[in-house]
């Protein structure tokens, strides 16, 4: 399974939520609270963690569409 796919996307959440609900527990909150907190926290953090993927990945172009892209733009031509 991919950790692009939806499932991947949704193990990876609920991996980010009981890593939260573990550090509230052992940082002294009830049961009920760490469970509202990371319930609440998980979609937010996975947010962050997939900008950040997502921002990473945007670093790894290749060079010949760059090039492509920007000789066509100096030249008035669309590129397809």
């Amino acid at each position: 399974m991919s950790a692009h796919s939806p499932a991947g996307h949704l193990l990876m959440m609920v991996g980010i939520g009981i890593g939260i609900f573990a550090v509230l527990v052992v940082t002294g909150r009830s049961w009920s609270d760490a469970l509202s907190y990371a319930a609440l926290l998980a979609c937010p953090v996975m947010l962050v963690v997939m900008m950040l993927m997502m921002g990473r990945q945007g670093h790894q172009h290749d060079p010949r569409h760059d090039a492509s892209s920007s000789n066509a733009e100096r030249q008035g031509t669309p590129h397809a």
